[in-house]
């Protein structure tokens, strides 16, 4: 890593967090330049956001992990969570959008629980789904874990949602505090917090002019990201 480094005239990381973590491989601190991460413009489809906007039209709020399905992304915290979640919003509902490793055990977990009328597992999703899902749900939560050396770099998935006007809920680890803006543009809490994963969720869905007010902040922020936007923070460095 040093030697591939070494012949590098700069290095661009995708967060703060990420460039902390380079310190022991790069002598020169000056060729670490952080561009945050790129996204396009939603793939909407007018059929597929009817179709799921009235699949979803029985329940409110609508909480949604879109990512892949394992362990550091967080949906079995959220999963957990259901049963105290339901009691305050009967209607609720927990999208758990994607595909992985953990769709078995988050299966297991929502029937342990008895929450399964209030779990979809939409398994894999196309560019057109993902934005419908997105458009039609409340609050998007996604509190990562540290497992092992595996951690969120700075968590794209947070932007997307924003990009659709939703606020979102992180945890501390890695760099998801610099794509979630704690009082901003969502919640930030502790690592392996329930209590306070609990009472983020239950301040958003009960506050819900807060809520929209981030959401709105989030979406402000999220065009930045843009590539039309973005690229120019490349161009700049290549010139």
């Amino acid at each position: 890593i040093q030697k591939a480094f070494s012949r590098a005239r700069f290095i661009v990381t995708n967060s703060e967090y990420t460039a902390s973590r380079l310190t022991e491989y790069v002598h020169d601190p000056e060729k670490v330049k952080v561009i945050l991460p790129g996204i396009s413009e939603p793939l909407s489809d007018d059929g597929v956001n009817a179709r799921i906007a009235s699949r979803l039209a029985d329940y409110d709020p609508v909480l949604i992990t879109l990512a892949r399905l394992e362990q550091r992304k967080g949906q079995m915290e959220v999963v957990r969570l259901l049963p105290e979640l339901v009691h305050q919003f009967p209607r609720l509902l927990y999208v758990i959008a994607g595909d992985g490793s953990c769709m078995n055990l988050l299966e297991q977990e929502t029937a342990r629980l008895g929450v399964q009328e209030h779990v979809v597992l939409t398994g894999t999703l196309g560019d057109p789904e993902k934005s419908a899902w997105l458009q039609n749900s409340t609050l998007f939560i996604m509190p990562g874990k540290i497992v092992g050396a595996d951690v969120e770099g700075f968590g794209l998935a947070y932007i997307e949602a924003a990009l659709h006007g939703i606020p979102a809920i992180a945890s501390s680890a890695g760099g998801a505090p610099e794509a979630v803006l704690h009082g901003q543009t969502g919640l930030v809490v502790p690592v392996d917090d329930r209590e306070g994963l609990l009472e983020a969720t239950m301040t958003l869905l009960r506050d819900r002019p807060y809520c929209l007010h981030l959401g709105n902040n989030a979406r402000i922020r999220a065009h930045n990201f843009l590539w039309r936007h973005k690229s120019a923070e490349y161009l700049q460095l290549l010139e």
